[in-house]
């Protein structure tokens, strides 16, 4: 990435010019990944490609575009967040999730896979996640914990049936100028 960035400032470029004729290959991969703002890391061997990718296209509408589209959630999905404690239902956690991420912009949202299992048409994903946001009045903030997620496979589509959240802890980074 140090090298990206070198050839990017000495040539006073930057993501607006993606693809641009006038990045080397490690910039326009570079830039294309920074462009994407959510991250898997970890061992996901046991998560098949197609679970991979609703995750990640779940993630993007829930931390990017601040919507949850309803195609990846169970009608009986259940929720535990263990902070307050809480036990909810597919329609708070849509409320929650459109009041949780209503004020907050994401800068990234990382996934970092501790164990996962699979078999024809059910998944269980535990992982670390870590969601760094900025708020209105320019305050940048780093969101860590826990999440275990069952999922099912209905018909050709991956749809989150439990999720359990613990340990979440926010910490403020820095003041945006």
């Amino acid at each position: 990435m140090s090298v990206a960035t070198r050839f990017v400032k000495d040539k006073g470029t930057g993501p607006e010019q993606l693809h641009s004729p006038r990045l080397i290959q490690i910039e326009n991969d570079f830039y294309s990944k920074m462009a994407e703002k959510v991250f898997f890391s970890g061992d996901d061997r046991a998560v098949p490609e197609s679970l991979r990718k609703t995750l990640n296209e779940y993630s993007k509408s829930f931390y990017i575009s601040k919507y949850i589209d309803e195609v990846y959630l169970s009608e009986n999905l259940i929720y535990i967040y263990d902070i307050d404690p809480f036990i909810g239902n597919k329609s708070s956690f849509i409320y929650d999730t459109e009041i949780s991420t209503e004020s907050r912009t994401t800068i990234s949202f990382r996934i970092t896979f501790r164990a996962s299992a699979c078999n024809q048409n059910t998944a269980v994903v535990i992982f670390h996640y870590a969601w760094e946001y900025s708020t209105p009045d320019k305050m940048h903030f780093r969101e860590d914990g826990e999440c275990t997620q069952t999922w099912v496979l209905n018909s050709e589509n991956w749809q989150l049936l439990a999720e359990y959240l613990s340990a979440v802890c926010v910490e403020p980074v820095a003041k945006i100028l």
